[in-house]
């Protein structure tokens, strides 16, 4: 009998490095580093502190996290002026399963929880975080849906990349049908290895990030200029600050069919080395779209660490749809956020070069329009939340209504203009 239990979940390889002679955080023009609230202002996001949203951080690795590196980051981020200094530090709730003490060690996984409620905190500080704390995907995941949350941030994968087709299908049904059924956004990291997982040698896509159910999040090198603008952005795909097997995860599943919000894409294959031609997508692709994964500045243990990964991409655009959603009060699955931004494509950065056979030959390259290296791009948030305010609009036809009719034209033809004998 299969037990969803027994799947291993590992975070998408996220990087980590010590920074303790560098200056603090609302130093970090000296450093190539950024925080989330100036990724935040790169993307221009819309102003909003998340209030009324809630927001589920999935740990099925367990660790802890301390609230203490969440108040020092916050003192430097106000220090700065990247946080405005009325914004009290938030109180994140947790929810322990599965035995979990919740007590902070130091591991992978709590460097994991630090970062994901780092990126969402400071993004939107006035959300309900909480993070389900237990030691495995599905209790964990299970929970988040019961406690009805609004948004999932999901910066795990499985091990290896996407498991068997009886195993998805069991997570696709007990999970995740019912958390877009439920209208909940998921934001899943895509990984950190390129077109494969370190130790393989074949093409390889991370899931639950291939799941047609959640919105996949790639990761891009963002640089800003010193008023925090965006100076210019590409693939992360062999960064030397992390090492020549890192970049953003991206291909094509081995499982699920091209939803229909990615009907008529192409992507173009690099086979050991050689590029393909563009070919017809038929298959889902993913990332969907991305965020920056490098040098986040934060405080971890009691020290600024920089770290990196689409771990942190994804609930940085957790922290934007909790944005859209706490001012427009309209709750949205994550595929009717994907029909939106498809259908909406010139919204996003496109990012044009780059590949992502870092780790094999094999792999995919940057194109017009999406791709399996960056997906549709970075998000310009201001456009988003435009059509986000309103739905998806009809692409062809009329559109009616399109006037106002309390208000009568103060010259020209005024129609109908008949008479009344």
């Amino acid at each position: 009998m299969l037990d969803l239990n027994d799947i291993v979940f590992e975070p998408a390889d996220l990087k980590i490095s010590a920074l303790d002679n560098f200056d603090p955080l609302y130093r970090i023009g000296d450093y190539v580093g950024h925080t989330p609230p100036q990724v935040a202002a790169a993307y221009s996001m819309p102003a909003s502190d998340g209030a009324g949203v809630k927001i589920g951080i999935i740990a099925p690795a367990g660790g802890g996290f301390l609230q203490s590196d969440l108040d020092k980051t916050f003192a430097d981020l106000i220090y700065s002026g990247l946080i405005s200094s009325s914004t009290p530090t938030p109180v994140i709730t947790q929810v322990l399963l599965n035995g979990q003490s919740g007590d902070f060690v130091d591991t992978a996984a709590s460097v994991e929880n630090t970062l994901d409620i780092y990126c969402l905190a400071t993004l939107v500080p006035a959300a309900n975080i909480v993070i389900y704390i237990g030691s495995n995907f599905v209790s964990t995941t299970q929970q988040a849906i019961d406690d009805g949350c609004d948004i999932i941030s999901v910066s795990y994968t499985v091990a290896g990349g996407e498991p068997s087709s009886v195993t998805m299908a069991a997570f696709e049904y007990y999970l995740l049908w019912p958390a877009r059924d439920a209208k909940i956004a998921i934001c899943a990291a895509a990984g950190d290895s390129g077109s494969t997982f370190e130790g393989l040698s074949e093409l390889k896509v991370a899931y639950p990030a291939s799941s047609p159910n959640v919105i996949a999040v790639g990761g891009t090198k963002l640089t800003l200029n010193n008023n925090n603008t965006r100076l210019s952005e590409s693939d992360d795909n062999r960064d030397p600050s992390y090492g020549p097997n890192w970049g953003g995860g991206g291909g094509i599943s081995g499982y699920f069919s091209a939803p229909d919000w990615q009907s008529g894409l192409y992507y173009t294959p690099i086979v050991n080395g050689t590029t393909g031609t563009s070919t017809t997508l038929t298959q889902r692709g993913l990332p969907d779209i991305s965020a920056a994964m490098s040098n986040y500045l934060m405080y971890y243990n009691g020290s600024i660490v920089g770290i990196g990964g689409t771990s942190a991409s994804a609930p940085v655009i957790a922290g934007m749809l909790a944005r859209f959603q706490s001012l427009t009060g309209k709750q949205r699955s994550s595929p009717e956020y994907n029909k939106l931004f498809y259908n909406h494509k010139n919204s996003f950065f496109d990012i044009l070069v780059g590949t992502n056979n870092n780790i094999i030959t094999s792999g995919y390259k940057g194109t017009v329009s999406w791709d399996p290296v960056t997906g549709l791009g970075p998000p310009t948030g201001a456009q988003v939340y435009r059509y986000i305010k309103n739905g998806l609009r009809p692409t062809n036809g009329d559109v009616f209504p399109n006037n106002e009719f309390d208000k009568r034209p103060s010259s020209g033809m005024v129609w109908p203009r008949t008479k009344t004998l």
